[in-house]
């Protein structure tokens, strides 16, 4: 594959007068961002040095030699992008701008870091992975409000009208939504669910109430949220401060036929007090992501009744990949254009 990048870069420097695009190895998930029209979009505006095939790390020394002359980085993941070192830059000296399509925290945190200490523009271009996310909280708090799985199996199951409590399912706009973690997927969600009429409140202690109040949410404490929201949405990210922040006495707040949605991380759950409590059947939850990925066949989650599962697909759709690597093309454009 460093052949490939060879002579990618061999055929870029015959090209003057347009920017010059690298873009890192992301190996085989280089097919799923560049199809055929990003591979054009790209290469209607840039000439390009590609490794986005590559899957063995290259050394340092090399990837000077690959960026020799880059003006721009394309970041499809994070895959490769820590490898893109703060010296690495330097040593080339060309480098003004990166765009991340999609953004991987591991691989993307340390990165940007590096890049920005080497006084390279960072563009974060991946929104369509938050909407495809936020899409997907939606979608399983009506899922759960209306009872539409309840429902569904009852029917299968032979009952003839899915008796006692046919009725009893609420509405989206008439419930409260508790959003736990107000950064980028959690904002995106109290903006989606705000037009449905829903009241919507927070639990996010770094963020300042008025900024939560330009959102249209009223922060609260954790405990009133639990004991108050119809429907739970977490939304932090697994930190130190975060990882088991929902054991025994939190998941004890929630309230009785609450729904309980996590598209974040498992980390966030205690899964013993977490399993235990869905086995008294007081709630339900919408789960995307767990602690063992797969999950195992065995595992509580796939035979408990008021639980309903995915295999962590809330942004893993064809469309979201090619959306963000679009997005990342036309703001790379646009940053060269002026």
């Amino acid at each position: 594959m460093l052949a490939d990048v060879t002579e990618a870069n061999d055929l870029a420097e015959g090209a003057m007068g347009t920017p010059h695009i690298y873009v890192h190895r992301v190996g085989d998930w280089y097919p799923l961002y560049m199809d055929p029209d990003n591979e054009r979009r790209l290469r209607a505006f840039a000439t390009v040095t590609s490794a986005g095939l590559v899957t063995e790390p290259p050394s340092p020394d090399q990837l000077v030699r690959d960026l020799a002359g880059v003006d721009g980085i394309l970041s499809l993941n994070g895959i490769g992008a820590p490898e893109i070192t703060t010296e690495v830059l330097r040593s080339v000296g060309t480098v003004r701008v990166a765009a991340i399509a999609h953004w991987w925290h591991g691989g993307h945190v340390p990165a940007r870091a590096m890049w920005e200490a080497a006084g390279v523009e960072v563009i974060d271009a991946s929104d369509p992975v938050t909407e495809a996310v936020v899409e997907w909280v939606v979608g399983t708090a009506i899922l759960g409000v209306r009872r539409l799985v309840e429902f569904d199996r009852a029917l299968k199951g032979g009952s003839a009208w899915a008796e006692p409590g046919r009725r009893d399912a609420g509405l989206l706009g008439a419930s409260t939504i508790g959003i736990i973690g107000l950064g980028r997927v959690g904002r995106v969600a109290a903006a989606r669910f705000r037009p449905f009429g829903a009241r919507l409140i927070g639990y996010d202690p770094w963020l300042p109430a008025p900024d939560a109040a330009a959102l249209g949410v009223r922060l609260v404490g954790l405990e009133e949220l639990l004991r108050t929201a119809d429907v739970v949405s977490l939304h932090m990210p697994p930190t130190d401060a975060t990882r088991g922040m929902l054991g025994a006495r939190e998941l004890g707040w929630l309230k009785d036929g609450a729904v309980l949605i996590n598209s974040a991380r498992a980390a966030l759950l205690d899964e013993v007090a977490f399993i235990a409590e869905l086995r008294s059947g007081r709630f339900r939850a919408f789960l995307d992501v767990f602690d063992d990925e797969p999950l195992p066949l065995d595992h509580p989650f796939r035979s408990l009744e008021n639980v309903f599962i995915t295999p962590h697909i809330a942004g893993d759709t064809t469309g979201m990949f090619r959306s963000c690597a679009r997005l990342a093309l036309d703001r790379l454009r646009d940053y060269f254009a002026g």
